[in-house]
């Protein structure tokens, strides 16, 4: 089956293709515009080649891909919570690089304060519900 991805590929790159953890066959990657300032997170179902953006994030200037070097994993770099239905994202779409946990349907709230920026994910606890982090809060 072929995932069909809408779009001219010229003007896109997919990026950190990997298998959704805790979920029956559904693939995620990261669409990132050619300015690069625009990066879709998509889920695809190899079954069906059906697929749907299940969040995006923008930046004026820049987005950084996610990193699996972030959470120490190797990994798509997008870390999955309760069984693939939430995700972590470090984003600067407030100002300041924050953590957010987002849902796949889309909905995102911030983990951190925009008063610093987090530079690292230094380990997560899903089963308390705490992520760790190495953050600068000297770095507008």
């Amino acid at each position: 089956t072929w995932i069909h991805v809408p779009g001219d590929p010229r003007h896109h790159y997919i990026a950190s293709l990997d298998w959704i953890p805790g979920t029956e066959n559904q693939l995620v990657f990261q669409r990132l515009n050619r300015l690069q300032n625009t990066v879709h997170v998509v889920i695809a179902e190899p079954s069906t080649g059906k697929i749907r953006i299940a969040f995006t994030d923008r930046d004026d200037a820049w987005i950084d891909l996610q990193s699996a070097a972030w959470y120490g994993e190797e990994s798509s770099g997008i870390r999955f919570l309760q069984g693939g239905h939430q995700f972590l994202w470090l984003s600067e779409r407030n100002g300041w690089r924050q953590l957010f946990l987002v849902n796949t349907n889309g909905a995102c709230n911030a983990l951190t304060p925009p008063t610093f920026d987090v530079t690292e994910i230094a380990g997560v606890d899903e089963g308390g519900g705490w992520a760790y982090y190495i953050a600068s809060p000297e770095d507008p």
